[in-house]
């Protein structure tokens, strides 16, 4: 008799957590719904700003010279991936998708004989790379909605060592394009 209640105890108790569970994870796709959707009102102001760099650029003439806008002028066979994942939560596809495009680009670059420099923001990036054992530079911690301020000095940093010459190419892995060097 004690092993029928035990047992219709255990499948309230898993019907239970199958509740939890599904409530978790209508909130994490909620979450990341509402991320994506800011993420993508950015698009045409960030197309728009594309743009009109191509125009001035154009617009400039050939005496016009900026870092940022030629290829570095010694090759350094260096190039920095910005891996940018979740921190926690139910966002399983969304940090698989990243990684596992990350990954690929790590093989092709290293194929081409390319160093690879890795820094992340967000802690599922850092546990897979982890457990890949696979080094990564530095760890960036921001919160669900980063403040423009930290994401400004990561901007300068990056841009600042592409100007230098330190590394060919800066790669961004997210949600909206997996890689835009």
């Amino acid at each position: 008799m004690a092993q029928i209640r035990e047992l219709k105890k255990r499948m309230v108790a898993v019907r239970t957590i199958q509740r939890i569970t599904k409530t978790m994870q209508m909130i994490a796709t909620a979450k990341f719904t509402a991320a994506l959707v800011r993420a993508k009102a950015t698009r045409p102001y960030t197309d728009r700003i594309r743009g009109l760099v191509g125009e001035v650029a154009a617009a400039a003439g050939a005496d016009f010279s900026h870092p940022l806008m030629q290829a570095p002028a010694t090759v350094a066979k260096r190039e920095l991936i910005l891996v940018i994942t979740s921190d926690r939560g139910l966002c399983g596809a969304y940090n698989g998708n990243v990684l596992r495009k990350t990954m690929v680009t790590i093989k092709a670059l290293k194929s081409a004989n390319t160093e690879v420099v890795l820094e992340t923001a967000g802690k599922k990036a850092v546990a897979f790379f982890r457990f890949a054992r696979i080094d990564v530079a530095e760890k960036h911690i921001f919160t669900d909605k980063p403040q423009f301020a930290q994401v400004e000095a990561l901007a300068k940093r990056l841009m600042a060592d592409f100007s230098s010459g330190k590394f060919d190419a800066v790669h961004v892995a997210c949600a909206c394009e997996a890689f835009d060097g």
